[in-house]
């Protein structure tokens, strides 16, 4: 071995000597080379969990009780050189030993890591540092005897701790109307993401058109209100409308299409939605609601008719990027867009918070299961950050969807770790645009451990605080003994710090034992009055009372910061749009949350525009401003109705369990829907106050014997006579009225529909079935009797 690098190893005076170890082989004599610091730093093996630069030199603490200096606890010396060989050799060796593998890694992931592993082992040009769990002799409980050492936060570089709104006056006097009142609608427009020249909702129009052009021509599908052929095409304001209809159908419970269209029940008829478009119109677009089909070859491999399809559309491809995960195909610049224009909306700020949820959907999909340790096994799992401190707090920055096991963003191996670790790769894309700059993260035990903290602060610059399970630190496997002992309730504390690395691990006996790890706290113990509130429990009962109690200082900045996610995750919780649908994929359904998710970042970021700008003005709550932005969508652009919408009246005759008296007629052989004893559709009293009615009683008053008349109709139905003689009918497979061109003038003009009466000869005789229903019915208005 070199003598510069035994000498160099000696030295611990040296101001960078914590950086360097024993190299691993022998080197060369150095002859009569002069021996520099450079020189030596290239001969010289960095080791692979290296402490920040602001470090203090690690000495050995005295013990007052033996009046000796206790190295093995505090400044690690001995077990150093004992970590220093664990984890330098397990790196070198690829992490053969299980125990030093990151439990986030799923039993479904083994050959991968394997492989990964392998492919570590033999590339010798990797330069990039690894990280591995720490070993467990390299920590020390910290206690009275055991004084902590400092840990200094990675420093801040922005200019406003607090994140802000972003921006110019243009924009801001864009979002106001008249009167000067800051609008939630349009805050809500601003944040809509943009697509080169194209709005939000022309993206989606242009996807739409040529996906319905594509189930036309491959799957014989044949729309009801559009017509391709013809020009009569899907455009940006009726997708404008389509997401308001949907919204207030999400407002109501989600009825089904024919109830929000109903004509007879008026309890699930949703009107708004009704005059805003035709029911065809709405089925046509969520049809196409999977947006991004205009990239698959057809069923033959032919990819080249899509160049006929775009011809006749007129919309660029699209095209999803090279080497994303395929689950993110149909739905990638949406994802990217809505991130893309978040960020661009606010000034960083300093803390912010990470957390997963759930989107609702089917078991077992693709997209659903895991990863562990936390899987969501009946919905897609969406990840998401959100702004933590000041009156922007719980707006959403970044979303990504987890792609399940085949997640091909997540599963290669990441260049400072020795195997596969998909939460580092999911945070080294969700934090890419907040590195180097100070932030402070909090997250949970989904995703903390040794290797992201010291990750995330040695090579992206984050401070980074979160719960963590026991084996997936060293710090949890040295006080696995300890964590035993506590009494859940005692709000008992136990703090442990690694030897060299800014790395505290902490246990706090709340209602459970709550573990925290940390890369940026010194362990320090807040006594009462200084952490938190907590119900305590006497004889099994909580305590009506809050009582201040003591715990750790990075529990108590968890527990201030971490809730916020999940108060903005129940916010937009109420107001899911994904449906009930199982016909769609979950393009649709994941473009929707995102769609959520706006909504609730648009009512927060005009909360603070009108604290700030116009703090005389009360701002609307949030189910006000969602119903605002559901009508301002459903009067966006022309209207798309010609005839007039039909609405139910808000009162039922319960006289018959299927007929309403009035509203769309029913056929009149519908199986369980007629009623024995009275006319189907005439039920006496109920009676519809439209035109034809009231012309009719205009003529009445001139012309007196106006009166029930049997008139002829251009088309034929069935009788609607309870009794008619066609019912009686024998040898007939089923009994069905007479049809005929008859009707009642006056019936027919009540119901809104056409009453058929027979008033015919039927293999020569007579069968007047108008004149026995008004002789039963109408007897004290019909002269005829």
């Amino acid at each position: 071995m070199r003598y510069d690098a035994v000498l160099h190893y000696a030295d611990e005076a040296h101001p960078e000597f914590y950086k360097f170890k024993l190299p691993l082989s022998l080197l060369p004599d150095p002859g009569d080379e002069e021996v520099t610091l450079a020189q030596l730093a290239r001969s010289l093996l960095p080791s692979t969990n290296r402490p920040s630069a602001n470090r203090q030199t690690p000495t050995a603490l005295h013990n007052p009780e033996t009046d000796d200096y206790d190295f093995q606890n505090n400044s690690g010396f001995e077990s150093s050189d004992d970590e220093y060989s664990t984890e330098s050799t397990q790196a070198a060796q690829n992490n053969s030993d299980s125990g030093s593998t990151d439990d986030n890694s799923t039993a479904e992931d083994t050959e991968d890591e394997e492989e990964s592993s392998t492919q570590d082992a033999n590339n010798n040009n990797n330069t990039s540092r690894k990280y591995i769990r720490t070993d467990p002799k390299a920590w020390k409980k910290i206690g009275s005897l055991v004084i902590a050492r400092t840990i200094e936060p990675v420093p801040f570089e922005g200019e406003n701790t607090l994140f802000t709104p972003k921006f110019t006056d243009e924009e801001l006097a864009s979002m106001k109307d008249a009167s000067g009142d800051i609008r939630v609608e349009k805050v809500f427009e601003m944040l809509l993401p943009r697509f080169g020249e194209q709005t939000y909702f022309e993206f989606i129009a242009a996807r739409m058109r040529n996906y319905m052009l594509h189930i036309v021509a491959n799957k014989n599908y044949k729309p009801k209100f559009y017509k391709p052929a013809l020009g009569k095409k899907i455009e940006a304001d009726h997708v404008a409308r389509f997401y308001g209809v949907h919204m207030s159908r999400m407002i109501c419970g989600f009825p089904t299409i024919e109830e929000t269209w109903s004509t007879r029940e008026a309890l699930k008829h949703v009107s708004s939605a009704a005059e805003c478009m035709p029911k065809d119109a709405y089925i046509d677009m969520y049809r196409c609601m999977h947006f991004s089909d205009d990239w698959e070859p057809n069923e033959n491999g032919d990819d080249e008719y899509w160049e006929d399809i775009f011809a006749t559309s007129g919309d660029d491809r699209y095209e999803p990027t090279p080497n994303v995960a395929k689950h993110r195909h149909k739905f990638e610049h949406i994802e990217d867009g809505f991130n893309r224009r978040w960020k661009e909306v606010v000034n960083f700020g300093r803390w912010i918070t990470a957390d997963e949820s759930r989107v609702a959907g089917w078991y077992n999909s693709g997209i659903t299961i895991g990863p562990e340790p936390k899987p969501i096994r009946t919905g897609a799992t969406i990840h998401s950050i959100c702004v933590t401190e000041g009156e922007l707090a719980t707006f959403k920055l970044q979303c990504r969807v987890y792609g399940g096991k085949s997640d091909e963003g997540l599963k290669d191996r990441h260049e400072n770790t020795v195997n596969t670790q998909k939460w580092v790769n999911l945070y080294d894309i969700m934090l890419d645009s907040f590195k180097h700059k100070g932030m402070c993260c909090t997250c949970d035990s989904a995703y903390s451990g040794d290797i992201l903290m010291q990750i995330s602060r040695e090579e992206w610059g984050i401070n980074m605080l979160g719960t963590c399970q026991s084996n997936r630190s060293g710090g949890g496997l040295h006080s696995a003994a300890h964590k035993a002992k506590m009494k859940v309730g005692s709000h008992e504390c136990a703090m442990y710090q690694h030897n060299t690395l800014p790395l505290s691990y902490t246990m706090w006996a709340d209602n459970s034992v709550v573990k925290t790890l940390s890369n940026f706290h010194t362990p320090e113990l807040l006594p009462a009055g200084m952490g938190v509130n907590r119900r305590k429990r006497v004889d099994g009962v909580r305590e009506y009372e809050s009582t201040p109690v003591q715990c750790p200082l990075q529990q108590r900045d968890y527990s201030l910061t971490f809730h916020l996610i999940d108060k903005g995750n129940g916010k937009e919780s109420k107001y899911d749009m994904g449906g009930q649908t199982k016909g769609h994929n979950w393009a649709p359904k994941l473009s929707m949350r995102y769609f959520n998710f706006g909504l609730g970042n648009a009512h927060t970021m005009y909360a603070a525009l009108c604290k700030e700008h116009t703090p005389f003005r009360k701002p609307t709550k949030m189910p006000e401003s969602v119903c605002i932005l559901a009508h301002h969508l459903m009067q966006t652009g022309e209207p798309m109705r010609k005839k007039r919408a039909e609405h139910p009246l808000p009162t039922r005759d319960l006289t018959n369990v299927h007929d309403f008296g009035f509203g769309r007629a029913l056929r009149s052989d519908a199986k369980g829907d007629v009623a024995d004893t009275v006319a189907r559709g005439v039920i006496p009293g109920a009676v519809a106050p439209n035109q034809r009615l009231r012309e009719l009683r205009a003529k009445q008053k001139k012309h007196q014997w106006r009166m029930h008349q049997s008139t002829p109709h251009v088309t034929k139905g069935r009788c609607s006579w309870s009794k008619c003689p066609g019912l009686s009918t024998v040898g007939v497979k089923r009994r069905r009225a007479t049809s005929g061109h008859m009707c009642c003038e006056e019936c027919s003009a009540a119901k809104g529909g056409t009453v058929y009466l027979c008033n015919t000869i039927v293999k020569g005789q007579s069968q007047n079935c108008h004149l026995l229903y008004h002789a039963k019915y109408h007897v004290n208005k019909y002269d005829g009797i």
